[in-house]
């Protein structure tokens, strides 16, 4: 079970995710050959790396990223399909 501190009326973790997801998606529609820099707070960045990797939302802080870290993550569209890479984490 997730147990993280939010603010009364605050956005929920469920609700936090599913923006993640659908900001996730969009950034996937990016033009081929194009390059997107992301640059969000350590939760965002937990929870977009968390989507990329296809781990349930009980596993949101999985990447253990530490503060200031970059990431970079590659999508390849090809015959078959969509691949995405993280090709590294760190600072």
């Amino acid at each position: 079970m997730i147990r993280l501190k939010f603010l009364p009326g605050g956005e929920t973790i469920q609700a936090f995710d599913a923006r993640l997801a659908d900001v996730w998606q969009q950034l996937l529609i990016n033009p081929l050959g194009k390059h997107v820099l992301v640059v969000a707070h350590l939760f965002v960045c937990n929870g977009l790396l968390r989507q990329v990797i296809e781990q349930p939302l009980s596993r949101i802080m999985a990447m253990d990223l530490p503060y200031a870290a970059m990431s970079r993550v590659r999508h390849e569209r090809h015959a078959l399909g969509e691949t995405t890479f993280i090709e590294w984490i760190g600072r």
